[in-house]
């Protein structure tokens, strides 16, 4: 049995006592508490993530996206009027201040890719001394909504053509001929003719300008982010 003055034989409760001081001792003078970990670290749950709206960029400033439109309106209504110019008195006519537009779909959505060409074709219409037509325009707003609903965030590749394809079909040839012979009188003959190789053109030019488009898309994403 131990006595009290012998200092070999250990006290297990000294060393239970020395323990439990030991854990529970106060942080030392001057220190702050530690402070808890967030929910979600202890959880192990990863950070919410941005939620992208699916058509409209949330992700740029509304600044940048109205300027960026601005330009690319005003870039197709030049090229409008150039080519106006060029192939004025032509029954075949390719459309390439629909360039722009394709731009504005990838980038910003149907939304603004609509207005993009609206203003496009109001634009090259006031500079060429065209009248402006309602039908027309529809025409041009729903081909643009129409880029802007298959074209907003994908990547470019081979399906890229089938929006081209489907606006070449139903806009460039079908709703185009119908404007054509209600607005001008233009006979279905003439137009059963002309309008199937200005689509034609129109979808082989797009098609073309696609392959420049990844690198343009790229560098316009890093100016709008920065």
């Amino acid at each position: 049995m131990r006595t009290q003055d012998d200092p070999h034989t250990p006290d297990p409760v000294g060393q239970t006592d020395s323990h439990l001081t030991e854990k529970a001792a106060p942080p030392p003078a001057g220190a702050e508490p530690a402070a808890a970990p967030p929910p979600d670290i202890v959880k192990g749950d990863p950070p919410a993530p941005k939620r992208r709206r699916r058509f409209w960029p949330s992700e740029y400033r509304p600044t940048r996206v109205l300027a960026a439109s601005a330009l690319l309106a005003a870039v197709g209504s030049a090229l409008n009027w150039v080519f106006h110019a060029v192939f004025f008195g032509l029954s075949f006519r390719p459309d390439l201040s629909a360039l722009p537009v394709l731009l504005a779909a990838y980038l910003f959505g149907p939304v603004w890719s609509a207005l993009v060409y609206a203003v496009t074709d109001l634009a090259g219409c006031l500079s060429t001394g065209d009248s402006i037509n309602l039908l027309i325009l529809l025409c041009k707003v729903a081909a643009g909504a129409i880029f802007g609903l298959c074209l907003f965030r994908r990547k470019v590749g081979w399906k890229s053509a089938i929006p081209l394809f489907l606006v070449g079909v139903l806009i460039d040839f079908g709703a185009m001929a119908l404007c054509l012979h209600v607005s001008f009188g233009m006979p279905w003959a003439q137009l059963l003719v002309t309008r199937p190789v200005t689509a034609t053109l129109n979808f082989a030019i797009r098609c073309l300008a696609l392959t420049v488009f990844p690198p343009l898309l790229t560098r316009t994403d890093r100016m709008l982010t920065r």
